[in-house]
């Protein structure tokens, strides 16, 4: 094998390597959803680049389907793992759509109106318009990383659209392609002529290059999470696997920072009579009931928010791109939860309840004072006969 062929497949060991990297990492940290996604999709892109490559299958109608089928996973899951790293989690209808259309739409221009360069901008402007609209939903991001990856993405989606609008019209061997398609060509003469266009030639350099940046970028973004999670081991309560105070301040100064996570709200949860519960059954009662909350928090809250134990039976939770009316809405699905929860330990069947007191943060407001005022509704909770969300009205404006 020659070294233009050698070279050919860069691509697909670059790719492997990167799946590989990313999948050990998610072994260990199983909780980041969002690396074995990446893990998957640069494995999809190996295989959907050696399929090509191999002429596997054979049958060129089917290998342009089965490819097409493997790239469009490919981006779809690098997307969808992006938009779980940057927290944007919303809208994924529209990759769902674009990415059926352009399967549909390469069967169709092969099997009913055979063309190739149809296919070739289908599949093209399909992918960047996945990759552009994951960019412009973190439009707005201020942080380094953050920022980074918006104008990466962003010229990655819109590459699809200069490489292929400038490469595709240069036929080259593509104006035969069709033709030996009809003409029932051994595969290896199609695999040849395809391999010999410009289109092709191009796309495997710039595919490359982004690729790659891509997948340096997503790795300095998992190591910082990596990093991330073991500081945040050492802010961990012990009992309930939460954040303690000092893991939920430091979390708490990161969302104060990223305005798009805008607006963020804290809500202070207090157990009610829980003493009670301690007195009657015993504290390793008392703990398993602090930890069935936690369990609880933990499947009601959306995925990036932070729940805390500050200490005994009071809980913090950060939620951002929530208003206050959002957060109570939020809250109230946790109190219902746990009120109909049943607690193996408490035999005399009783309900545990818990009194929630909500603050959305104004915009020149620290962590801490919007903790102060949502604690001052705790007591207003209180006050009003517990098992009950009390939203501050007031939202401080500088």
């Amino acid at each position: 094998m020659g070294t233009g062929g050698l070279y050919i497949y860069t691509g697909p060991i670059i790719a492997f390597f990167f799946s590989a990297l990313y999948f050990g990492v998610w072994t260990h940290r199983r909780e980041r959803l969002y690396i074995l996604l990446l893990s998957l999709s640069f494995f999809c892109f190996m295989l959907a680049a050696l399929s090509q490559m191999l002429s596997i299958p054979r049958d060129s109608g089917l290998n342009a389907v089965v490819s097409a089928v493997i790239y469009t996973l490919c981006i779809s899951l690098l997307a969808k793992g992006v938009a779980l790293r940057f927290h944007e989690p919303r809208r994924d209808r529209l990759t769902v759509i674009v990415a059926v259309a352009v399967v549909v739409l390469s069967a169709y221009f092969y099997y009913v109106d055979r063309s190739l360069i149809l296919r070739i901008y289908v599949q093209n402007f399909g992918y960047g318009i996945i990759v552009i609209a994951v960019a412009l939903r973190m439009q707005g991001r201020r942080r380094g990383l953050d920022l980074a990856f918006f104008w990466v993405l962003l010229l990655f989606g819109l590459h699809f659209f200069v490489r292929t609008v400038l490469t595709a019209p240069i036929l080259g061997d593509l104006a035969r392609y069709d033709h030996l398609v009809a003409a029932g060509a051994d595969p290896e003469e199609l695999r040849r002529a395809f391999a010999a266009s410009p289109f092709w030639q191009v796309m495997n350099f710039s595919v490359f290059i982004s690729g790659l940046l891509i997948a340096l970028m997503l790795f300095v973004a998992v190591a910082l999470d990596v990093i991330e999670d073991f500081r945040r081991d050492s802010g961990s309560d012990t009992l309930t696997g939460l954040l303690n105070r000092r893991g939920f301040h430091l979390e708490a100064e990161a969302v104060w920072r990223d305005a798009g996570m805008r607006p963020v709200s804290i809500a202070y949860g207090d157990l009610d009579h829980f003493k009670a519960i301690n007195d009657t059954f015993g504290h390793a009662a008392g703990d398993r009931v602090l930890k069935q909350f936690a369990e609880i928090l933990s499947g009601e809250l959306r995925h990036w928010d932070v729940a805390s134990r500050f200490g005994g039976e009071e809980f913090v939770l950060l939620l951002p791109r929530a208003s206050g009316e959002a957060a109570l809405a939020i809250v109230e699905r946790v109190r219902r939860a746990l009120r109909d929860a049943v607690f193996d330990d408490l035999s005399d069947g009783r309900a545990v309840t818990v009194s929630f007191g909500i603050a959305e943060a104004g915009p020149t407001e620290t962590p801490a004072e919007v903790i102060h005022r949502a604690d001052v509704m705790v007591y207003a909770a209180k006050r009003s006969g517990r098992d009950r969300s009390v939203l501050d009205p007031q939202v401080p404006q500088p």
